[in-house]
Protein backbone atom coordinates (compact mmCIF):
# COMPACT_ATOMS: atom_id res chain seq x y z
CA UNK A 1 0.00 0.00 0.00
CA UNK A 2 2.81 2.37 0.90
CA UNK A 3 4.60 1.66 -2.41
CA UNK A 4 1.41 2.38 -4.34
CA UNK A 5 0.96 5.66 -2.49
CA UNK A 6 4.55 6.70 -3.27
CA UNK A 7 4.09 5.68 -6.92
CA UNK A 8 0.90 7.76 -7.31
CA UNK A 9 2.52 10.70 -5.52
CA UNK A 10 5.47 10.60 -7.94
CA UNK A 11 3.05 10.28 -10.85
CA UNK A 12 1.09 13.35 -9.71
CA UNK A 13 4.26 15.39 -9.18
CA UNK A 14 5.48 14.34 -12.63
CA UNK A 15 2.11 15.29 -14.15
CA UNK A 16 2.30 18.76 -12.57
CA UNK A 17 6.03 19.46 -12.81
CA UNK A 18 6.88 18.47 -16.40
CA UNK A 19 4.34 20.79 -18.10
CA UNK A 20 5.28 23.62 -15.73
CA UNK A 21 9.01 23.27 -16.47
CA UNK A 22 8.30 23.08 -20.20
CA UNK A 23 6.35 26.36 -20.14
CA UNK A 24 9.05 28.08 -18.06
CA UNK A 25 11.92 26.89 -20.28
CA UNK A 26 10.14 27.82 -23.54
CA UNK A 27 8.49 31.02 -22.26
CA UNK A 28 10.80 33.27 -24.30
CA UNK A 29 9.41 31.72 -27.52
CA UNK A 30 5.95 33.13 -26.78
CA UNK A 31 6.85 36.65 -25.61
CA UNK A 32 5.54 38.01 -28.91
CA UNK A 33 3.09 36.14 -31.15
CA UNK A 34 2.24 37.93 -34.38
CA UNK A 35 -0.49 37.09 -36.88
CA UNK A 36 -1.03 38.83 -40.21
CA UNK A 37 -4.35 38.45 -41.99
CA UNK A 38 -5.24 40.90 -44.74
CA UNK A 39 -2.81 43.38 -46.24
CA UNK A 40 -2.66 46.49 -44.00
CA UNK A 41 -3.86 49.75 -45.53
CA UNK A 42 -1.71 52.87 -45.54
CA UNK A 43 -3.91 55.86 -44.76
CA UNK A 44 -4.09 58.83 -47.12
CA UNK A 45 -5.21 61.34 -44.51
CA UNK A 46 -3.22 62.51 -41.48
CA UNK A 47 -5.97 61.40 -39.12
CA UNK A 48 -5.63 58.23 -37.06
CA UNK A 49 -8.33 56.78 -34.82
CA UNK A 50 -7.02 54.82 -31.85
CA UNK A 51 -8.46 53.10 -28.79
CA UNK A 52 -7.40 51.43 -25.58
CA UNK A 53 -9.52 48.88 -23.72
CA UNK A 54 -8.80 46.68 -20.73
CA UNK A 55 -11.25 43.90 -21.63
CA UNK A 56 -10.68 41.95 -18.36
CA UNK A 57 -11.10 38.81 -20.50
CA UNK A 58 -14.71 39.72 -21.21
CA UNK A 59 -16.07 39.50 -17.69
CA UNK A 60 -19.16 41.52 -18.56
CA UNK A 61 -18.23 44.22 -16.05
CA UNK A 62 -19.33 42.08 -13.11
CA UNK A 63 -16.24 41.37 -11.02
CA UNK A 64 -18.24 39.97 -8.13
CA UNK A 65 -20.01 37.48 -10.40
CA UNK A 66 -17.39 36.79 -13.04
CA UNK A 67 -17.82 33.01 -12.95
CA UNK A 68 -21.25 33.26 -14.57
CA UNK A 69 -19.87 35.59 -17.22
CA UNK A 70 -17.08 33.14 -18.09
CA UNK A 71 -18.85 29.81 -17.72
CA UNK A 72 -20.01 29.44 -21.33
CA UNK A 73 -17.59 29.55 -24.30
CA UNK A 74 -20.40 30.71 -26.60
CA UNK A 75 -21.16 33.64 -24.30
CA UNK A 76 -17.47 34.58 -24.12
CA UNK A 77 -17.15 34.46 -27.91
CA UNK A 78 -20.30 36.55 -28.39
CA UNK A 79 -18.92 39.13 -25.98
CA UNK A 80 -15.61 39.30 -27.86
CA UNK A 81 -17.34 39.52 -31.24
CA UNK A 82 -19.42 42.42 -29.90
CA UNK A 83 -16.23 44.22 -28.84
CA UNK A 84 -14.76 43.72 -32.32
CA UNK A 85 -17.92 44.93 -34.04
CA UNK A 86 -18.09 48.03 -31.85
CA UNK A 87 -14.45 48.86 -32.64
CA UNK A 88 -15.27 48.46 -36.33
CA UNK A 89 -18.35 50.68 -35.98
CA UNK A 90 -16.14 53.32 -34.34
CA UNK A 91 -13.72 53.12 -37.31
CA UNK A 92 -10.77 52.36 -35.03
CA UNK A 93 -7.48 51.96 -36.94
CA UNK A 94 -5.48 50.60 -33.99
CA UNK A 95 -6.38 49.41 -30.49
CA UNK A 96 -4.36 48.46 -27.41
CA UNK A 97 -6.05 45.68 -25.41
CA UNK A 98 -5.20 44.69 -21.82
CA UNK A 99 -5.97 41.48 -19.91
CA UNK A 100 -6.39 39.38 -23.03
CA UNK A 101 -6.43 35.58 -22.77
CA UNK A 102 -4.55 33.95 -25.64
CA UNK A 103 -4.64 30.34 -24.45
CA UNK A 104 -6.16 29.85 -20.99
CA UNK A 105 -8.02 26.89 -19.53
CA UNK A 106 -10.28 29.25 -17.56
CA UNK A 107 -11.70 30.68 -20.81
CA UNK A 108 -11.74 27.48 -22.84
CA UNK A 109 -8.45 28.28 -24.64
CA UNK A 110 -10.16 30.94 -26.77
CA UNK A 111 -7.70 33.29 -28.46
CA UNK A 112 -9.48 36.51 -27.54
CA UNK A 113 -7.22 38.73 -29.66
CA UNK A 114 -8.01 36.60 -32.73
CA UNK A 115 -11.78 36.73 -32.18
CA UNK A 116 -11.84 40.51 -31.67
CA UNK A 117 -9.52 41.09 -34.63
CA UNK A 118 -11.68 39.00 -36.97
CA UNK A 119 -14.89 40.74 -35.90
CA UNK A 120 -13.26 44.18 -36.10
CA UNK A 121 -11.48 43.44 -39.41
CA UNK A 122 -7.99 44.20 -38.12
CA UNK A 123 -5.22 42.97 -40.39
CA UNK A 124 -2.43 42.44 -37.82
CA UNK A 125 -2.48 40.97 -34.30
CA UNK A 126 0.49 41.45 -31.97
CA UNK A 127 0.19 39.43 -28.77
CA UNK A 128 2.54 40.26 -25.89
CA UNK A 129 2.51 37.75 -23.05
CA UNK A 130 2.62 38.77 -19.40
CA UNK A 131 1.62 35.50 -17.78
CA UNK A 132 2.82 32.25 -19.35
CA UNK A 133 2.49 29.19 -17.14
CA UNK A 134 0.70 25.90 -16.69
CA UNK A 135 0.61 22.60 -14.86
CA UNK A 136 -1.21 19.39 -15.65
CA UNK A 137 -3.89 20.25 -18.20
CA UNK A 138 -4.23 23.83 -16.91
CA UNK A 139 -2.79 26.54 -19.16
CA UNK A 140 -2.40 30.29 -18.64
CA UNK A 141 -1.13 32.50 -21.45
CA UNK A 142 -2.38 36.06 -21.42
CA UNK A 143 -1.25 39.68 -21.60
CA UNK A 144 -1.58 42.71 -23.87
CA UNK A 145 -2.39 42.90 -27.57
CA UNK A 146 -2.27 45.49 -30.31
CA UNK A 147 -4.68 45.09 -33.23
CA UNK A 148 -4.05 47.31 -36.24
CA UNK A 149 -5.29 47.97 -39.76
CA UNK A 150 -2.23 50.04 -40.72
CA UNK A 151 1.28 48.78 -41.58
CA UNK A 152 3.69 47.85 -38.78
CA UNK A 153 7.39 48.54 -39.32
CA UNK A 154 8.92 47.62 -35.96
CA UNK A 155 7.91 45.59 -32.88
CA UNK A 156 9.62 45.41 -29.48
CA UNK A 157 8.60 43.91 -26.16
CA UNK A 158 9.46 46.28 -23.31
CA UNK A 159 10.75 44.25 -20.36
CA UNK A 160 9.64 46.01 -17.20
CA UNK A 161 10.92 45.55 -13.62
CA UNK A 162 9.96 42.36 -11.81
CA UNK A 163 7.27 42.47 -9.15
CA UNK A 164 8.98 39.64 -7.30
CA UNK A 165 11.61 37.13 -8.44
CA UNK A 166 9.52 34.10 -7.46
CA UNK A 167 6.38 35.52 -9.07
CA UNK A 168 8.35 36.22 -12.22
CA UNK A 169 9.64 32.62 -12.32
CA UNK A 170 6.36 30.88 -11.58
CA UNK A 171 3.96 33.14 -13.45
CA UNK A 172 5.49 35.98 -15.45
CA UNK A 173 5.48 39.77 -15.15
CA UNK A 174 3.80 42.94 -16.36
CA UNK A 175 5.63 44.01 -19.52
CA UNK A 176 4.85 46.47 -22.29
CA UNK A 177 4.84 46.71 -26.06
CA UNK A 178 6.35 49.23 -28.47
CA UNK A 179 5.23 49.22 -32.10
CA UNK A 180 6.04 51.59 -34.95
CA UNK A 181 3.37 52.02 -37.59
CA UNK A 182 3.42 53.77 -40.94
CA UNK A 183 0.22 55.79 -40.77
CA UNK A 184 0.89 57.43 -44.16
CA UNK A 185 3.80 57.66 -46.58
CA UNK A 186 5.56 60.33 -44.49
CA UNK A 187 4.05 59.68 -41.03
CA UNK A 188 5.65 57.12 -38.74
CA UNK A 189 4.20 56.82 -35.23
CA UNK A 190 5.47 54.96 -32.17
CA UNK A 191 2.68 53.18 -30.28
CA UNK A 192 3.38 52.15 -26.68
CA UNK A 193 0.86 49.75 -25.15
CA UNK A 194 0.94 49.27 -21.38
CA UNK A 195 -0.77 47.66 -18.42
CA UNK A 196 1.16 48.86 -15.39
CA UNK A 197 1.50 47.18 -12.00
CA UNK A 198 -1.58 47.71 -9.81
CA UNK A 199 -0.16 47.19 -6.30
CA UNK A 200 3.14 49.06 -6.05
CA UNK A 201 3.54 52.72 -6.98
CA UNK A 202 7.33 52.22 -6.68
CA UNK A 203 7.25 49.50 -9.37
CA UNK A 204 5.07 51.69 -11.59
CA UNK A 205 7.57 54.54 -11.39
CA UNK A 206 10.47 52.14 -12.06
CA UNK A 207 8.55 50.99 -15.12
CA UNK A 208 7.96 54.55 -16.28
CA UNK A 209 11.67 55.37 -16.06
CA UNK A 210 12.51 52.34 -18.19
CA UNK A 211 9.78 53.14 -20.74
CA UNK A 212 11.08 56.71 -21.04
CA UNK A 213 14.35 55.28 -22.35
CA UNK A 214 12.41 53.53 -25.14
CA UNK A 215 10.54 56.60 -26.33
CA UNK A 216 11.64 58.01 -29.71
CA UNK A 217 11.18 61.71 -29.13
CA UNK A 218 11.82 62.67 -32.77
CA UNK A 219 8.59 61.04 -33.99
CA UNK A 220 4.96 61.18 -32.82
CA UNK A 221 4.20 58.95 -29.82
CA UNK A 222 0.86 57.53 -28.73
CA UNK A 223 1.07 55.94 -25.28
CA UNK A 224 -2.03 53.97 -24.33
CA UNK A 225 -3.32 51.52 -21.78
CA UNK A 226 -4.32 50.85 -18.20
CA UNK A 227 -1.75 52.83 -16.20
CA UNK A 228 -3.34 52.00 -12.83
CA UNK A 229 -2.73 55.56 -11.69
CA UNK A 230 -4.81 58.71 -11.37
CA UNK A 231 -4.06 62.38 -11.90
CA UNK A 232 -4.63 63.04 -8.19
CA UNK A 233 -1.14 61.83 -7.29
CA UNK A 234 1.51 64.07 -8.86
CA UNK A 235 4.19 61.41 -8.31
CA UNK A 236 2.36 58.48 -9.91
CA UNK A 237 2.84 57.03 -13.40
CA UNK A 238 0.54 59.15 -15.56
CA UNK A 239 1.83 62.48 -14.21
CA UNK A 240 5.43 61.27 -14.50
CA UNK A 241 4.86 60.48 -18.19
CA UNK A 242 3.31 63.90 -18.74
CA UNK A 243 6.17 65.74 -17.00
CA UNK A 244 9.20 63.77 -18.17
CA UNK A 245 8.17 62.83 -21.71
CA UNK A 246 6.25 66.02 -22.44
CA UNK A 247 3.11 64.03 -23.21
CA UNK A 248 -0.26 65.70 -23.54
CA UNK A 249 -3.59 64.57 -22.14
CA UNK A 250 -7.04 65.40 -23.45
CA UNK A 251 -9.15 67.75 -21.36
CA UNK A 252 -11.89 65.10 -21.39
CA UNK A 253 -11.86 63.86 -17.80
CA UNK A 254 -14.43 61.01 -18.00
CA UNK A 255 -13.80 58.17 -15.57
CA UNK A 256 -12.95 54.70 -16.90
CA UNK A 257 -13.22 52.40 -13.87
CA UNK A 258 -15.25 50.55 -12.67
CA UNK A 259 -17.58 50.33 -15.65
CA UNK A 260 -20.78 49.91 -13.60
CA UNK A 261 -20.14 53.07 -11.55
CA UNK A 262 -17.03 54.89 -12.82
CA UNK A 263 -15.21 57.02 -10.26
CA UNK A 264 -11.56 56.72 -11.39
CA UNK A 265 -9.62 57.61 -14.49
CA UNK A 266 -6.86 55.02 -14.96
CA UNK A 267 -7.00 54.29 -18.73
CA UNK A 268 -5.39 56.87 -21.00
CA UNK A 269 -4.35 57.92 -24.49
CA UNK A 270 -1.34 60.27 -24.23
CA UNK A 271 0.43 61.99 -27.14
CA UNK A 272 3.48 64.20 -27.65
CA UNK A 273 2.62 65.70 -31.05
CA UNK A 274 -0.47 66.34 -33.10
CA UNK A 275 -3.81 67.21 -31.56
CA UNK A 276 -6.95 65.53 -30.25
CA UNK A 277 -9.91 65.92 -32.60
CA UNK A 278 -12.05 64.03 -30.12
CA UNK A 279 -11.58 61.85 -27.02
CA UNK A 280 -14.46 59.69 -25.85
CA UNK A 281 -15.17 57.12 -23.13
CA UNK A 282 -18.07 54.98 -24.45
CA UNK A 283 -20.28 53.26 -21.88
CA UNK A 284 -19.55 49.71 -23.04
CA UNK A 285 -20.37 47.27 -20.24
CA UNK A 286 -18.30 44.31 -21.49
CA UNK A 287 -15.50 44.64 -18.94
CA UNK A 288 -14.86 46.17 -15.54
CA UNK A 289 -13.15 49.02 -17.45
CA UNK A 290 -14.55 51.42 -20.03
CA UNK A 291 -12.69 51.95 -23.32
CA UNK A 292 -11.09 55.20 -24.46
CA UNK A 293 -11.33 56.16 -28.14
CA UNK A 294 -9.71 59.18 -29.81
CA UNK A 295 -9.21 60.68 -33.24
CA UNK A 296 -5.80 62.32 -33.62
CA UNK A 297 -4.57 64.69 -36.31
CA UNK A 298 -0.93 65.08 -37.39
Amino acid sequence: MKNKFVFFLILILFYITIPFLYFVITRHQRELIITNHDEPIRKKSRLIRVATYNIARGRDGILRNNKSALSDPKKITEQLVNIGKLLKKENVDLVVLNEVDFNCSRTFRIDMAEVIANAGEFSTIIRQSNVDSGWGIDRYLFGNAILTKIPVTEIEKIHLPERHALMNFFVGKMDGLSVKVLASSDLQIQIIGLHLEVISIEKRIESVELILSKIKKDIPIILMGDLNSTLDNSNDAVNTFIKKANLKLSTNSDFTFPSWKPDKRIDYILINKGRYINYNVPLWKMSDHLPVISTLEY
